[in-house]
């Protein structure tokens, strides 16, 4: 299925791209967001996705589409790049953006800034608070 999805492109452009379309178990994880450059993440639909936070956990920025609550974990030209659902063309058009301006280096900031947000430290913090707002 990749091949088809790469065969449009030229062979420049294809061999810098790596498609991974399917599940990846925990211990492929590390190895292969040490090699992204970023996440492109073309959801059709959702309401979140944990590959975002996986993603900021290894400092790298994320494209995806703005479907579901994925904005609000992805802030634009912050963190990531967001683009419409379902637009080929928009999504294409905003990956060669990320590479052509740097956006990487851009993103840094808002990439460790949302690492840090979605910690399991904060996430800890914020169920403590929760109980005792109960007791």
């Amino acid at each position: 299925p990749s091949d088809a999805l790469l065969a449009p492109l030229t062979p420049h452009v294809r061999h810098a791209i790596t498609v991974h379309d399917r599940y990846i178990p925990h211990d492929e994880m590390a190895a292969l967001f040490h090699a992204a450059d970023v996440v492109v993440l073309p959801y059709r639909s959702a309401t979140q996705s944990g590959v975002v936070q996986l993603a900021f956990g290894f400092g790298l920025p994320v494209i995806t589409t703005d479907v579901g609550g994925l904005a609000e974990a992805v802030r634009h030209e912050e963190s990531g790049l967001l683009v419409p659902p379902n637009d080929p063309q928009a999504l294409a058009d905003e990956i060669i953006r990320y590479v052509r301006e740097g956006w990487r280096e851009r993103l840094a900031a808002g990439v460790a800034e949302s690492r840090d947000r979605f910690s399991w430290d904060v996430l800890v913090d914020t169920v403590e608070s929760l109980c005792r707002a109960n007791d």
